[in-house]
């Protein structure tokens, strides 16, 4: 009878091999690119030539190991794109049309809100899982000019009562009370 090579470690009956392998894992390529450092708001000056540089998005590949190429593109439906161009490879959002034609669009828009899309461009992408992701940078006309604020008339006439206490509201003579315009601001701003 042959010992038992589960209890006896003196005799070993199984059938036995070694060999040494080595397992390397790849990252599938499962996860959208992600959006590096993107502000919510972007301010571009009144002064800004035509081609000139407003901000450079970035976005890195979602997977570790093995980085993606990424490509940018603006989203179609979304708002202002035809004032704006975006470099495909870098991401550098410029001015595609001139200072006056944006300050006009900016005066009946108010705040241009691009949707950007990062893609990944490689071949080797899971298929049915997101290979491209999608950001909003609001752009904002800033003007550069600097004047002071003024009265919107050269005389207004109110009064209060004597004895009154801070805060009092004034009683203002005529149909409207003083307006301050402000004639570096764009009249229909919109605030965030």
């Amino acid at each position: 009878m042959l010992p038992n090579p589960w209890t006896e470690e003196d005799f070993d009956t199984r059938n036995v091999a070694v060999q040494t392998i080595l397992v390397a894992v790849k990252d599938a390529q499962d996860t959208p690119p992600v959006f590096q450092s993107l502000p919510p708001v972007v301010r571009v000056s009144d002064s800004l030539p035509l081609g000139g540089s407003v901000f450079q998005v970035h976005a890195e590949d979602g997977d570790f190991g093995n980085q993606r190429n990424i490509t940018y593109s603006f989203v179609p439906e979304s708002q202002g794109v035809t004032y704006f161009n975006i470099h495909s490879r870098t991401g550098m959002i410029t001015l595609a049309s001139s200072t006056e034609l944006f300050r006009e669009a900016y005066s009946t828009t108010g705040p241009f809100v691009l949707s950007v899309q990062a893609t990944e461009v490689e071949s080797d992408l899971v298929p049915g899982l997101p290979a491209s992701s999608r950001a909003t940078l609001a752009v904002v006309l800033v003007n550069t000019e600097n004047k002071p604020p003024r009265f919107l008339s050269r005389r207004y006439v109110g009064s209060v009562e004597e004895n009154s206490p801070g805060l009092t509201p004034i009683l203002w003579e005529g149909a409207e009370a003083p307006r301050v315009v402000d004639d570096d601001q764009v009249k229909n701003i919109r605030a965030f």
